[in-house]
């Protein structure tokens, strides 16, 4: 298994960070187009539903692992003193269609986004 992390700060201009940074891990990985596309998405939708419960100075933690053809995406906010208001219908619609598997938590620390993209490898890859 292969498991990477970054910490980015919450705000607009960090959303290109996180999306280079994420598609170079993809790419590493040998996924295929389709799966590093919506991976890719998803994170970024993830990252937006965490921006907008920011109030002040927050960070997003993003990991992302893949196992065999499994990718698991993980996008958690530490906005503990954000309000406790209804997640955008859209993102979480787009989210459920972009994964095989979503989980969304909140607790006293934040909010968690966690995706699982099944079967992702591009047919050609070898580990």
């Amino acid at each position: 298994m292969r498991l990477f992390t970054l910490t980015v700060q919450l705000a607009p201009s960090q959303a290109f960070r996180l999306r280079s940074w994420l598609q170079e891990r993809l790419d590493d990985s040998r996924l295929s187009l389709q799966a590093t596309a919506d991976l890719v998405l998803a994170a970024d939708e993830a990252f937006a539903l965490a921006l907008g419960r920011c109030r002040g100075r927050c960070e997003a933690t993003v990991r992302v692992s893949v196992l065999d053809d499994d990718v698991y995406l993980t996008v958690s906010d530490n906005a503990r003193d954000a309000p406790q208001a209804a997640s955008d219908p859209f993102a979480i619609t787009l989210l459920e269609r972009l994964a095989d598997q979503l989980q969304l938590e909140e607790d006293d620390r934040g909010r968690t986004v966690r995706v699982v993209k099944r079967s992702a490898r591009a047919r050609d890859a070898v580990a």
